[in-house]
């Protein structure tokens, strides 16, 4: 969870390009570990 708290620290469109980047992050990683079983 500390990455997203350093997306609050950022200005409005930088936080905007963290989130974004952040969930296709997670998104990504989820998608490995279905792929994995």
């Amino acid at each position: 969870m500390k990455q997203s708290s350093s997306c609050g620290k950022l200005v409005k469109e930088e936080k905007i390009e963290c989130d974004r980047i952040h969930r296709l992050f997670i998104k990504q990683h989820c998608h490995l570990k279905s792929e994995g079983k």
